[in-house]
C-alpha cells in the first residue's frame, strides 16, 4: 500500500512524516528528501517505533506545531496565487528537478522544487517573475556551470495544462493553441551548440498524468516514463521512477534518447473522448467524387532535408483529382502499439492576417511516426473538418512527399453535422511505410467547382497562426486501420 505526507522533521538515518490521514509514521531516510516535502512511501519503508517515550511525544508536539506553520505559510501564499492563474505547469529534470507554476502569458509565478537539489537550485537563482524560457534556460546554465551536466546528458521538459481554469474551461480551443506555442518557445531552446552537447527532450503531458504525478511525488517526466513503461511491458517501481538516473529509466522504457523532437503523451486522453472507432460510412452518407482527371497543377516538392516553411509552397489552382479504389481493410500487422500525430500550418498567402472568407482552402500537413514500429501508410488516414456553407461539388489538388500516385481522398457529407463542421476531407496513402521518428508531408488546396466562398474561420479543424513552422493539432484527427490514434472528433 502506498501512503502519501509531509515531511515534518527529518534525523541523520529517518525522517517524520505527517500522512494526509493526520498520521505520523518513521520513514527511512532517502538522500533526496526535504523538510516540507511531500512523499509517497511503502508500509515497508516504515521504521516502527521501539517505544513510545517523551522523545516520541515530543516529536509528536514538535510536528504538529511544525504542520500549522507550514499551514499557515501555505495559506498565505495560496491566496496569492489561485488556481485560476496557473495556466500551466513546466516541470525541468535534470539532477535537480523543479516545477514552474506560470500564468497565461507565460510569466512564472512560483518555484516549486520537486527534490532536495532542486530546492538548492532554486534558492541559487531568482527564477520567480521571469518568461519561463528565460528561467529554464537560467536553470540550464547553472546546471552546466556546476557540473551536474557533465554527468548527466538529458535534459526532461515535461508541460502540461491546467484544465482548471476558467480560460480552459470557456475557450479551450484557444487555450491549446497557446499552449502549443509555449511548446515550439521551450522547444527552440535546442540552440545548436547544447543540441550538440545533450539530449533535450520537450515533453506535452495530459492532465490526468500530471494528477497522477502529484499522487506519486514525481515530476511529470518521471511519470510520463513511468506509464510509458508499464505500457511496454517493463517491471519498474515507483521508487525507481523517482530516483533513478533518466537516462537508465528511458532505456528502461524504450524512448530514444537521440530523437530530439516534442513528443507527447502515449495515449490521446480528453473529457470528450478516451477512444474511438470509426465506422463504414452508411448508404445515406453522401460522398463526393471528381471524374478522374490528370493532375496538371505544378507544384515544387521540397526536399526530404529541407525546412518546410510558406515560402516553399505554391499555392495552385487546383485540377480535379480522382478518388481511386481504396485500399483493403485487411489488417495485415498487429498496430495496436502504432501511434502517431498530425502536425498543421495554414497556408495562406499572406502571414500577417487572418483571413475568415476564403474561396480555397490550403493547408500543410506533417504526419509523424511517434510509436516504435514502422507503419504501413496504407493504414493511415487523416481528416480536415469544415463548413460548406453552399452544397456545391468540390475540387482538390495536393503535393505529397510520397509518391504522388501513392494518395487518394475523399469529400464526405457528415451524418451528424456540429457547429463547426459539417463536412471533412479524408486523405489516405496507397503504398509506403514511415518509420519510428520519420515523418511524411501533404499539402492540400480545395475549392468549389463555382469558386463560392468557404467561411474558415469558423471551420473546426482551421486555426490561424503568423508562424511559419509545424505544430501538433488534435483538431486534425489521425487513424491507423480505422482506429482513432490522434485527435479529438468534432462532437456535440
Amino acid at each position: 500500500m502506498i501512503n502519501v505526507g509531509t515531511i515534518m522533521e527529518v534525523y541523520k538515518n529517518e525522517v517524520l512524516v505527517m500522512t494526509v490521514d493526520f498520521e505520523l509514521a518513521r520513514v527511512k531516510r532517502k538522500p533526496e528528501m526535504f523538510l516540507g516535502q511531500q512523499i509517497s512511501f511503502e508500509k515497508s519503508e516504515v521504521i516502527r517505533p521501539q517505544s513510545k517515550g517523551i522523545f516520541y511525544g515530543a516529536s509528536i508536539i514538535a510536528a504538529v506545531l511544525m504542520l500549522a506553520i507550514i499551514a499557515i505559510y501555505v495559506l498565505q501564499n495560496t491566496s496569492l496565487i489561485s488556481k485560476d492563474t496557473v495556466y500551466a505547469y513546466i516541470d525541468m529534470d535534470i539532477n535537480p528537478s523543479i516545477e514552474f507554476l506560470i500564468n497565461d502569458e507565460n510569466i512564472v509565478q512560483k518555484v516549486k522544487p520537486l527534490n532536495s537539489d532542486g530546492q538548492n537550485m532554486s534558492k541559487a537563482l531568482s527564477l520567480k517573475n521571469l518568461p519561463v524560457k528565460e528561467a529554464v534556460k537560467k536553470v540550464i546554465s547553472r546546471s552546466q556551470a556546476t557540473g551536474i551536466l557533465n554527468s548527466n546528458k538529458i535534459i526532461l521538459i515535461s508541460a502540461s495544462l491546467n484544465p482548471k481554469t476558467s480560460d480552459y474551461k470557456m475557450n479551450r480551443d484557444n487555450a491549446e493553441l497557446k499552449f502549443n506555442k509555449l511548446l515550439s518557445s521551450l522547444k527552440a531552446i535546442e540552440d545548436t551548440e547544447l543540441r550538440k552537447k545533450y539530449s533535450i527532450k520537450v515533453l506535452e503531458v495530459e492532465p490526468d498524468i500530471k494528477k497522477q504525478a502529484l499522487e506519486n511525488g514525481l515530476s511529470s517526466g518521471r511519470q510520463f516514463i513511468f506509464n510509458k513503461a508499464l505500457t511496454e511491458g517493463v517491471n519498474l517501481t515507483l521508487e525507481e521512477a523517482r530516483s533513478g538516473v533518466l537516462s537508465t529509466l528511458m532505456k528502461k522504457a524504450k524512448i530514444d534518447e537521440q530523437n530530439n523532437d516534442t513528443f507527447t503523451s502515449p495515449t490521446i486522453r480528453s473529457d470528450e473522448m478516451l477512444t474511438a472507432v470509426v465506422t463504414p460510412i452508411k448508404a445515406k452518407e453522401t460522398v463526393t467524387v471528381n471524374p478522374p482527371e490528370k493532375v496538371t497543377a505544378e507544384v515544387k516538392p521540397t526536399l526530404r532535408n529541407e525546412t518546410l516553411t510558406r515560402e516553399n509552397i505554391i499555392n495552385q489552382t487546383p485540377r480535379p483529382i480522382s478518388e481511386s479504389m481504396r485500399p483493403s481493410d485487411a489488417k495485415t500487422q498487429d498496430l495496436s502499439t502504432s501511434s502517431l500525430k498530425i502536425q498543421y500550418c495554414n497556408n495562406p498567402k499572406d502571414f500577417s492576417r487572418k483571413v475568415d472568407d476564403v474561396i480555397q482552402i490550403s493547408s500543410v500537413f506533417n504526419i509523424v511516426n511517434t510509436g516504435n514500429r514502422t507503419i504501413n501508410l496504407k493504414d493511415v488516414t487523416f481528416r480536415y473538418y469544415y463548413t460548406i456553407e453552399s452544397e456545391k461539388p468540390q475540387l482538390l489538388g495536393y503535393w505529397s512527399q510520397e509518391d504522388q500516385s501513392s494518395i487518394y481522398y475523399r469529400f464526405a457529407k457528415m451524418n451528424n453535422p456540429v457547429k463547426k463542421a459539417d463536412y471533412y476531407l479524408e486523405i489516405g496513402f496507397k503504398s509506403g511505410q514511415l518509420d519510428p521518428g520519420k515523418c511524411t508531408e501533404v499539402i492540400v488546396w480545395f475549392n468549389k467547382e463555382d469558386w463560392s466562398i468557404y467561411k474558415q474561420g469558423n471551420d473546426y479543424s482551421y486555426n490561424y497562426s503568423n508562424s511559419k513552422e509545424y505544430y501538433d493539432w488534435k483538431y486534425v484527427t489521425g487513424y491507423i486501420s480505422g482506429v482513432l490514434k490522434w485527435g479529438i472528433e468534432p462532437m456535440r
